[in-house]
């Protein structure tokens, strides 16, 4: 074991609160150029515990600043990005960055907010959190100057690379309007909450109520700010249980409901994102079903394909899509990636999974074998389900057929074995109860693949077999 590791390994014995004093402490000097630690290592050993003890944190003036537009951080990190994402990953070189171009004047802020959290002053506290942002908005500035020019700063080049310099950029666009927004945020939420259209943080619904209250602040901004606009746009979007409820805000401004005519206005990179969202759905369950990965859970599956089946129809109903139109043919192509995933390849591992917990017989034999011991019950239900999820609602996405297909097969099967289980029931008495337990998890099968009462029958089946072999 490594320096490295035996001192992730000794933090890792700290309490929350014991971890929280150290990170206020390291933060603290590395803000004033005076670490006595190697900062980044203990921040990194701590991490875990910190997002534990995340309330109990004191303010930094780099965390001051990141409230500024914290409606736009995410823990993914799509390449290309996403607009209105900003992963949480690229904090660390962009705030290096500033400390580079900014070193004095972050010391002395420091050296203030550590006297007004001796007085604990709230109302003081907001009003230094809007200086250092406007600040932190012109050293961000300063940085995408730097990078712009033919020859740039060799430590900014160091730091931002990438997609981390376009991430810098969307910080420097939103830091000089982070407070309309926050303050156009806090209205909505407070509007939308007395109407029951929140849960928690998140937007449930955009009713018409918080529609007409965005549009008065989003055309307020647009006023000052022009087509930056768009970002208390993004930042709404960032909110919402399904995105595409940002559109409503579209109509509101009298823009005619289609992609053709949005993608021309500053809402152009709101529908792309929506778009972009989609299809970071589509390429996460792609992913889930690699041939080269064991079959994963349905029950997740099934979670992931009703989550992008929810979002496409939610957006194809909140605006028209032509299907030769970028966006139109960029849903095609989530549509196209789904289809090639979900084929009867993996139709019959599910299958196999399914059938698994059924006894075993050649067509040729009347007389059944048991299942196989590990066979799980629950998960062949659960495998049922998604595949009748995707029979039902895929088609008219495009991705049904396959499911359809071994629907139809499956329930062939699942018919043919209840019958020979049945037939040796009625034969052989004395197995009734390992017999007897085939068929109910059978039944349980027919209720998913069927949704024809068939498994009801079955079990009357099962006790008239009992009753007439007693």
């Amino acid at each position: 074991m490594d320096k490295k590791d035996q001192l992730h390994t000794a933090l890792g014995r700290l309490s929350v609160r014991q971890t929280v004093t150290l990170a206020q402490t390291v933060e603290i000097q590395r803000s004033l150029g005076q670490e006595i630690l190697p900062t980044n290592i203990v921040l990194d050993g701590i991490r875990p515990l910190l997002r534990d003890g995340q309330a109990l944190r004191g303010p930094t003036v780099c965390r001051l600043i990141c409230t500024g537009f914290e409606e736009f951080l995410t823990d993914r990190s799509d390449e290309p990005r996403v607009a209105g994402l900003i992963p949480r990953k690229s904090i660390g070189p962009w705030w290096a960055a500033v400390w580079h171009v900014a070193k004095n004047e972050i010391a002395a802020l420091t050296v203030r907010l550590r006297s007004l959290l001796a007085t604990d002053a709230t109302a003081s506290l907001d009003a230094f959190a809007q200086e250092v942002q406007q600040a932190a908005a012109g050293w961000t500035a300063a940085i995408v100057a730097g990078l712009d020019k033919p020859k740039p700063d060799p430590e900014l080049k160091k730091h931002l690379r990438g997609a981390v310099a376009d991430d810098v950029r969307t910080i420097a666009r939103i830091l000089p309007i982070a407070q309309p927004i926050a303050t156009s945020i806090n209205a909505l939420t407070i509007l939308l909450e007395r109407l029951h259209s929140m849960d928690g943080e998140r937007i449930v619904d955009l009713r018409p109520e918080g529609v007409t209250l965005l549009k008065q602040y989003y055309i307020a901004l647009s006023e000052s700010h022009g087509t930056d606009a768009r970002y208390l746009a993004l930042a709404v979007a960032n909110r919402l249980v399904q995105p595409c409820q940002i559109l409503r805000l579209a109509r509101a401004l009298s823009w005619k409901p289609t992609d053709t005519l949005v993608t021309h206005t500053e809402f152009g990179c709101v529908g792309g994102r929506l778009v972009g969202d989609l299809h970071h759905l589509s390429q996460a369950i792609v992913s889930l079903v690699s041939p080269r990965h064991a079959l994963p859970p349905p029950e997740e599956l099934s979670r992931q394909i009703s989550r992008y089946m929810e979002e496409a129809e939610s957006l194809l109903n909140e605006i028209g899509f032509r299907r030769d139109s970028p966006w139109g043919e960029a849903i095609l192509r989530t549509r196209s990636d789904l289809a090639t995933a979900l084929d009867r390849a993996l139709m019959e591992r599910f299958a196999r999974c399914i059938l698994a917990v059924m006894p075993h017989a050649s067509r040729d034999s009347d007389t059944p074998t048991a299942p196989d011991a590990s066979a799980d019950v629950e998960t062949a239900l659960q495998s049922a389900r998604f595949v009748q999820l995707l029979a039902q609602r895929g088609q008219r996405h495009g991705f049904g057929l396959a499911a359809r297909d071994a629907l139809a097969a499956l329930g062939t099967e699942l018919e043919l074995g209840a019958d020979r289980v049945l037939k040796q029931l009625r034969q052989d008495p004395r197995g009734s109860g390992t017999l007897r337990g085939q068929l109910e998890a059978t039944a349980r099968l027919f209720d998913v693949v069927f949704e024809e009462g068939r498994g009801p029958l079955l079990l009357r089946q099962i006790g008239n077999a009992l009753r007439a072999s007693a």
